[in-house]
């Protein structure tokens, strides 16, 4: 998980108390309780309303409950606050493959590899999204590098 809260550092005890809220969500999302990891970043966002990972978290767990204009909305936020942040554009991204937008997907998980480079996940998605867009052979490069850097990873 990345954390790229605004909280400032001279507020250790909220910050704290943040990361174990996103950790509790993670393990939720883990867990398929969509809804409750959802809850869980809600309360961070009453902590702190410019928390970017509750956004993705957000995101994310709107995604795999396939609610996927309440998914945008979040990822749109998270952008929003921070134009860097690799896994809201990851995501926003692999939303767009969800909805067959090759082109936006592709787009958009270029800009989170450039933002976050090698990652086995961004790579996996951009190359099936260049296959579906019917580049398949680049979308092969791209599947085949995903998998040399993470060879455990049965989705590649």
């Amino acid at each position: 998980m990345f954390y790229y809260s605004t909280i400032p550092l001279f507020l250790p005890k909220l910050k704290e108390q943040i990361r174990s809220l996103l950790d509790q969500a993670d393990s939720l999302k883990m867990q398929n309780k969509h809804k409750e990891a959802i809850e869980v970043c809600e309360k961070i966002l009453g902590l702190d309303t410019d928390c970017v990972e509750a956004y993705e978290e957000i995101g994310d767990n709107y995604i795999s409950l396939r609610e996927l204009k309440k998914a945008k909305k979040a990822l749109d936020q998270a952008i929003k606050l921070s134009s860097k942040s690799a896994n809201a554009a990851y995501l926003i991204g692999f939303l767009h493959s969800c909805s067959r937008n090759w082109k936006l997907s592709i787009e958009l998980l270029e800009r989170a590899d450039k933002l976050r480079s090698n990652h086995p996940e961004i790579l996996r998605c951009l190359g099936w999204s260049y296959a579906m867009s019917g580049e398949i052979d680049r979308g092969v490069i791209l599947l085949e590098r995903a998998k040399v850097l993470s060879p455990e990873d049965v989705y590649v």
